[in-house]
């Protein structure tokens, strides 16, 4: 394959390309050389920042949650009361009491509305 049918493939639209440019763009992306990207992922993976923390916590039952994903959870009622777990089950508001502590420990000031 030349560098200049790899790059049609970039080029065109998804929807545009065939079965064969598919599988070749998805090879593309996925051992990419954006040196930026693995910078970023390498830093995030050291620092043990879990970029897809929210999804996976909401995902979850609350049942199965851990003291860490609780504590997180209340800070997301409070932050985005308009996002549905994935039981359908929405968040319903919290007493001052019990996000005080969490958002103390995360240095985040909660003022009343």
């Amino acid at each position: 394959m030349t560098k200049t049918e790899i790059e049609g493939i970039l080029a065109q639209p998804f929807s545009m390309l065939s079965r064969h440019d598919m599988q070749v763009r998805k090879l593309l992306s996925k051992f990419h050389d954006n040196t930026e990207a693995t910078k970023r992922s390498l830093v995030e993976a050291v620092s043990g920042f879990d970029v897809h923390l929210a999804e996976r916590v909401r995902a979850k039952h609350k049942e199965t949650w851990s003291k860490e994903e609780r504590e997180w959870v209340s800070l997301d009622k409070v932050l985005h009361p308009e996002v549905k777990t994935a039981f359908g089950l929405r968040f319903c508001p919290l007493p001052l009491t019990e996000i005080a502590w969490p958002a103390r420990k995360l240095g985040v000031a909660i003022l009343p509305t």
